[in-house]
């Protein structure tokens, strides 16, 4: 073990330690009148939920301005208005409750955080390790440690003095160290976080989200920009984690083929339609070019676009909130094709290898609310599921499914505390399979997952993660997984 795994393994648990035996431990788990357990990655949602709708249903992100406009100064906890001109200026500043109690490490930043949200400006940080590793089957045994740092900035147009309704949206990410994905099984990454902005070649920085809102009123929004799928992910689910609070697996928050026909970075742009209960549609034009690390200006679109389409209703079941979603994408561009008939091999030439001109998938999303705290509606516990099917000739997966069931503070004594536990099934494409085997053996994969997140203090999260796995390679035992996640929002 290098010296970086056992720092951070030390640290870790070193500050666990502490935590625990602190008389300040107990105080953070009783309730006091201000809530220091608000998430912040929770408020900058990148969601058109409520920002599409009427100006009593305002997005996340503007709701979160507005609460910053109280803050806490000085050690005697009086409250200073913002916009007064005194609390911005109220130089050392801090939650009533303590350090260890605030919803970020770094605090409201000495009244600087609080006034650039007046201002039209939000800006929240993260910084994540984790250490993951295969302790038996899969490609590789071995433990790995890095790195995730996560930047989010708003940009209100009507608090910045310009036109009304806009917000333009950025997501700066940083990764560090390795990460384990390819040790267990490719066809299901078992960190979902370091797949951004790419997961090898590090360390790397880069904008993986530049989009600009704008609000057309009635529900309707236009937005165009630079995407970062997961942040889009959110907009329809923001319960879900992002990979940083929930699930590690990717395979056990969506249908993995989505691959080929959407990168996980592109440029693009189209309408939403959002409702109270959140996104209710959605058709948006996106380029087939994969742009994590790059602007992608100079050959937007020059390999073909890909259609995105959803259409979403919200249910109630025993009074408890569900919804269904149904979409799509077509792309047409040129893919490699797996059928084998068109691969041939000429001696002198090499390889010729056939390819296919469009691709599609056709998905299914449920989400139930199983039971929900009626004293605390963020204790809740909830079903979720993905279905999806692709073009077995371009598509690596044939058909690919999950279903998972999650909670936060289903214990009442740590109502803060987050667990799952997921199953998922990939099914490899025919196509796939009779072109490499029997050289490689492809096969169908599956497996489980369980985590467990404990909520330390309001900004400090360790997870510990279990994943099984039968990889897609037959020749290979099935993988066990264990991973520790530390997050940290700054």
């Amino acid at each position: 073990m290098n010296r970086t795994r056992r720092s951070f393994l030390i640290v870790t648990g070193v500050l666990f330690g502490i935590l625990m035996e602190s008389p300040l431990y107990a105080q953070l788990h009783q309730p006091t009148s201000v809530n220091p357990w608000q998430s912040a990655e929770s408020d900058v949602q990148w969601t058109f939920t409520k920002a599409t709708t009427s100006s009593a249903n305002r997005s996340s992100v503007t709701s979160f301005a507005d609460e910053m406009e109280l803050v806490r100064c000085s050690c005697d906890g009086s409250a200073m208005a913002c916009g007064s001109g005194v609390g911005c200026g109220c130089g050392v500043a801090s939650h009533p409750a303590g350090c260890l109690a605030r919803p970020q490490l770094l605090g409201d930043m000495l009244g600087v955080r609080p006034c650039l949200a007046e201002h039209g400006i939000i800006y929240e940080a993260s910084i994540t390790q984790f250490y993951q590793g295969v302790t038996s089957g899969g490609a590789e045994q071995a433990f790995r440690y890095g790195d995730k740092i996560d930047q989010y900035f708003v940009f209100d147009s009507e608090k910045l003095g310009l036109w009304k309704g806009a917000k333009l949206i950025m997501h700066a990410e940083s990764q560090l160290g390795q990460n384990a994905i390819l040790d267990a099984a490719a066809m299901a990454p078992v960190n979902t976080a370091a797949l951004f902005p790419r997961p090898n070649d590090l360390p790397i920085t880069a904008i993986t989200n530049f989009s600009l809102e704008q609000e057309l009123g009635g529900g309707y929004a236009v937005t165009a920009g630079k995407f970062n799928f997961l942040d889009l992910w959110s907009q329809f689910y923001p319960d879900y984690g992002k990979g940083l609070d929930g699930f590690m697996n990717t395979s056990s928050i969506i249908f993995l083929n989505v691959v080929p026909t959407l990168p996980i970075v592109f440029n693009g742009g189209g309408i939403i339609k959002g409702g109270e209960k959140g996104v209710e549609a959605a058709i948006m034009a996106v380029d087939t070019n994969t742009t994590s690390t790059v602007s992608g200006v100079s050959d937007l679109f020059d390999k073909g676009v890909t259609v995105l389409a959803v259409g979403r209703v919200f249910t109630e079941f025993g009074g408890l909130p569900g919804s269904h979603l149904i979409g799509g994408t077509w792309s047409s561009r040129e893919y490699t094709s797996f059928e084998r008939n068109g691969w041939s091999f000429h001696p002198g030439h090499g390889i010729t290898i056939p390819e296919a001109t469009d691709s599609w998938l056709a998905a299914y999303v449920g989400e139930q609310t199983l039971w929900v705290d009626p004293h605390n509606k963020k204790r809740k516990a909830w079903f979720y599921t993905t279905w999806g099917l692709s073009d077995q000739e371009t598509s690596p997966y044939a058909w690919a499914g999950t279903a998972s069931i999650e909670a936060i503070g289903f214990n009442e004594s740590r109502e803060h505390d987050r667990m799952g536990i997921a199953y998922f099934y990939s099914g490899a494409s025919d196509d796939l399979k009779n072109l490499v085997n029997p050289a490689v053996g492809l096969q169908d994969l599956q497996g489980g997952e369980v985590y467990y997140n404990m909520a330390i203090t309001p900004w400090f999260h360790l997870t510990a993660d279990l994943q099984v796995i039968q990889t897609e390679i037959d020749s290979q035992d099935g993988a066990v997984v264990f991973g520790l996640r530390a997050k940290m929002d700054l």
